[in-house]
């Protein structure tokens, strides 16, 4: 039988846990069950390096695979649908950037809003999207009212199908800060 695992946020939380007794147990337990799988796979050679010498893997029982996509599915979600934020965005004449995420510490979205500001400084036509939810709501929201940038940063909320606004951009903007490697990323650039 073979089993395939994934290890996407494991690296996260075996960095937080240095030097304790929880990092040891959950460095032990995750071997342990990964010397019962006949191939493991990463999304990224960062993740497969990092766990496979954190983990001490075997190197021919590990394996790098991006994250794919469909680009023909892509191609039909990407049509411009008739919501009003869409009909908005694709009438708007300034430079469109997006950004795409759970609004949370580790996506860094403080550094998009504070470099946006500093963007805003010295070119006039251009504003910021951004798509997601998350702890983090009111604190952007916030930050972009200090920045007083209330015109010109958009929030979206959540979307399912984030294909059109990628299609109405002009730049795709992404600071996580940890980060295997991000499905949004093949999605933007598909």
């Amino acid at each position: 039988m073979s089993c395939v695992r994934k290890a996407i946020g494991y690296a996260k939380v075996i960095r937080r846990k240095k030097g304790s007794v929880y990092r040891f147990f959950l460095l032990s337990l995750i071997k342990n069950l990964y010397s019962f799988a006949d191939q493991i796979i990463f999304v990224s050679h960062g993740l497969n390096k990092y766990l496979t010498r954190t983990l001490k893997l075997k190197k021919e029982r590990v394996l790098t695979i991006y994250n794919g996509l469909d680009l023909n599915l892509v191609q039909n979600k990407a049509q411009i649908e008739s919501y009003p934020d869409l009909r908005k965005m694709q009438n708007e004449k300034n430079i469109k950037i997006i950004s795409i995420g759970r609004f949370s510490n580790g996506k860094d979205f403080v550094t998009i809003i504070k470099a946006f500001s500093l963007l805003k400084k010295k070119f006039k036509k251009i504003r910021l999207y951004l798509i997601g939810d998350g702890e983090m709501n009111k604190n952007l929201k916030y930050l972009v009212t200090e920045f007083k940038l209330e015109n010109d940063v958009i929030f979206l909320g959540w979307k399912d199908n984030v294909f059109p606004y990628l299609k109405l951009a002009d730049l795709f903007v992404f600071s996580s800060l940890h980060e295997g490697f991000a499905r949004i990323i093949i999605e933007a650039m598909a």
